[in-house]
């Protein structure tokens, strides 16, 4: 009975330690200190009515994600032009960018190449 009762506590003890510690601050700021650790902004603008509307933008930090922005807001024709601009952070790249379904007509500088050949 007495090494059960002794297992137990050392049981109860080693838990209680565990939970201590996964409860510590110093965790949960690391954790929270890795969530925004963050690679800069990317920031997306719509040109409308001859200039460039700020439409929204989208943190990144050092693991892979795929991100999406609304542009419903946006009432569009049968082209619409979106500019990305990085800001801020360190290094970071985009894979790819879509608008619903349809891939970018022209990518990279302010005229781009013509991807629709």
């Amino acid at each position: 009975m007495g090494k059960i009762r002794k297992s137990f506590w050392i049981v109860l003890l080693i838990t209680a330690m565990l939970l201590t510690l996964a409860a510590s601050p110093v965790a949960a700021s690391n954790q929270k200190l890795m969530e925004s650790n963050d690679n800069g902004k990317i920031f997306v603008y719509i040109f409308k009515d001859n200039f460039w509307q700020p439409a929204g933008s989208l943190s990144f930090d050092k693991y892979l994600r795929q991100k999406e922005l609304n542009l419903d807001n946006f009432p569009t024709d049968s082209r619409l032009k979106v500019k990305l601009v990085k800001k801020g952070g360190g290094s970071a790249h985009l894979d790819a960018v879509f608008l619903g379904e349809a891939a970018p007509l022209k990518v990279n500088g302010e005229e781009g190449f013509n991807l629709a050949g």
